[in-house]
């Protein structure tokens, strides 16, 4: 997905279009001059708003009361309203969004043994009567892959029925239930090389501009529930800026409405009707539309393609459960009886070991599990909850330090304080969350409490890393004073001390940019230059040339 292009100033839009005025013809073509004046009246409106509260603050002879204000305040927002009430946030609490009916008494509506598959097929509103050529193309393409095709319908079991649901309350065609394989592959965790993320692909720019917040415990882009309704409330602005066309509005959604807006333009200027199969676009937004259009087709079709679509029942996989306390994951999937990976596919946005802390979050449990989980929470007692004291800095003291002291994580210390370095000042408090000792009891049942012998190749560098460790952490148990270790040796591991974790690891595909480093993009994506160099069999002094492909192993959860 690209930017969303409706942030530009005021001023640089007013300067543009008095350099480009609007042109008469294209009062034919409603929506380039939508576009156009759509783009012009909002920042106008902006402007007067602004104007018109100014003076109503400098009238000192105009006495507001708080009822009117609040009549002012509601107008302004009712136009809003509609975007706010689908997002998700993991602060503040989630409360105050209007969120999907997803329990067990919604599915009564739906027959669970009914087919989905056969519902979205009767939701069709995109498939032209006769197929282009580039649909059949790509339709045959996906015929010879039909393992990677069975891997992303399964993939798609627990969200699609939410999806379909979301979908059809606002009317919108049910091909779009299939767009997240072509963004994504229906893998939460998608990260692309632009730094797009989750199952609709938002790039951090446009997802903040639609509500979905990120920061060190969360990430909206990758919350099911926040990024689906962001998708909706993009594609149906852009289908109403594209005059109602939902291939242009697909085709805006990849390239962005500005670049979309010039090639319609280009199209009509050779006397062509601008539809999308007339566009001259690039690579990747000409094959988008067809690459959907050809998955809705053997969907459709699928006993003549034989294609052997996995059965997922109508009615809902998850259910939504709002907690008002700060829990550990691990605690929560054991109560929940789920697997880490079971329980994060539903849950991907969370960043941290434990859930954000600051007011309620909302889970996706599965309904065959959710009730014994329900339960859990509404009779646990309040030393289940993970808490904090306040700890004052003094001289001396470093995270590090302070991280080892209390047998926690140096990242869930950061992550807790929202700190974005390891620098601290003498003086300042910071908080130290405090687990029960349930809590260390889970932990300690993983047997992570053993000794790791070093071997070739090893640095304590790497393998701190490995394990989700400070030096520090390894240097102080192990009393070393310098880095230097040696082949087969025994370092002691902390007991908090996880194995490697590779369930944040995302293989990411970057294409060079002119002008990149090995070393700049290292630190883009938070890995090593000796890890690159690894992943892709390459050497440090290697001449980089704009748009080789690169590996990355990167842990999203910390870019």
């Amino acid at each position: 997905m690209r930017p969303f292009e409706s942030g530009k100033t005021f001023f640089n839009f007013v300067t543009i279009t008095i350099k480009k005025p609007f042109n008469p013809s294209l009062s034919k073509y409603p929506a380039l001059l939508r576009l156009q004046q759509h783009r012009l009246m909002s920042h106008l409106l902006l402007v007067i708003a602004m104007i018109f509260f100014i003076y109503l603050s400098g009238c000192s002879s105009l006495n507001t009361t708080a009822g009117e204000s609040k009549i002012l305040q509601t107008k302004i927002l009712s136009q809003t309203q509609h975007s706010e009430n689908l997002r998700s946030s993991p602060f503040a609490n989630q409360k105050g969004v209007t969120l999907p009916n997803t329990n067990n008494s919604a599915a009564t509506k739906y027959k669970c043994d009914n087919d989905l598959w056969q519902r979205i097929r009767n939701g069709y509103k995109l498939m032209p009567e006769s197929l282009p050529d580039s649909v059949h193309s790509y339709r045959e393409k996906y015929m010879q892959r039909k393992h990677y095709l069975q891997t992303v319908f399964t993939r798609a079991k627990p969200f699609l029925f939410f999806i379909v649901q979301q979908l059809e309350n606002y009317n919108m065609p049910l091909e779009l239930a299939l767009l997240p394989i072509v963004e994504s592959a229906f893998d939460p965790f998608a990260y692309s090389g632009s730094h797009a993320a989750g199952l609709w692909q938002f790039i951090p720019s446009t997802g903040a501009y639609f509500g979905l917040k990120k920061n060190s415990w969360y990430d909206g882009r990758r919350d099911v529930v926040a990024s689906t309704a962001a998708a909706i409330e993009y594609l149906t602005y852009l289908h109403k800026l594209f005059d109602n066309d939902w291939l242009l509005a697909l085709a805006a959604y990849n390239s962005g409405e500005g670049s979309l807006a010039k090639k319609i333009s280009q199209s009509l200027a050779k006397g062509q009707n601008g539809d999308f199969w007339t566009l001259e676009l690039s690579q990747e937004t000409a094959q988008y539309v067809p690459r959907l259009l050809a998955l809705a087709d053997l969907i459709k079709n699928s006993q003549h393609y034989a294609i052997d679509l996995p059965f997922i029942p109508n009615c809902a996989y998850f259910e939504i459960i709002t907690i008002n306390n700060p829990y550990d994951i691990a605690l929560l999937q054991k109560e929940a009886d789920l697997s880490q990976e079971a329980f994060l596919t539903l849950n991907p946005a969370l960043n941290q070991s434990i859930t954000p802390p600051n007011g309620s979050y909302n889970l996706l449990i599965p309904v065959r599990t959710s009730e014994k989980l329900k339960k859990f929470i509404e009779g646990v007692n309040e030393d289940i909850w993970i808490s904090a004291r306040e700890h004052m800095i003094v001289r001396g003291d470093t995270l590090s330090k302070i991280a080892l002291s209390n047998k926690i994580h140096l990242n869930l210390l950061k992550g807790f304080n929202n700190l974005e370095s390891d620098h601290i000042e003498v003086g300042k408090v910071i908080l130290i969350p405090i687990k029960a000792r349930s809590h260390w009891h889970i932990s300690e049942r993983h047997n992570h409490c053993k000794g790791y012998r070093v071997m070739q190749g090893d640095s304590l560098l790497k393998i701190a890393q490995r394990f989700n460790l400070s030096l520090t952490e390894l240097k102080v148990p192990n009393q070393l004073t310098s880095d230097t270790i040696k082949t087969g040796q025994t370092l002691r591991l902390p007991c908090y001390g996880k194995t490697e974790d590779t369930r944040n690891k995302t293989t990411i595909v970057y294409r060079i940019k002119l002008g990149d480093s090995l070393t700049r993009i290292a630190n883009e994506f938070k890995v090593s230059v000796t890890d690159i160099t690894r992943w892709n069999n390459i050497r440090r002094d290697m001449i980089l040339r704009p748009n080789q492909a690169l590996k990355i192993l990167a842990d999203i959860t910390r870019l």
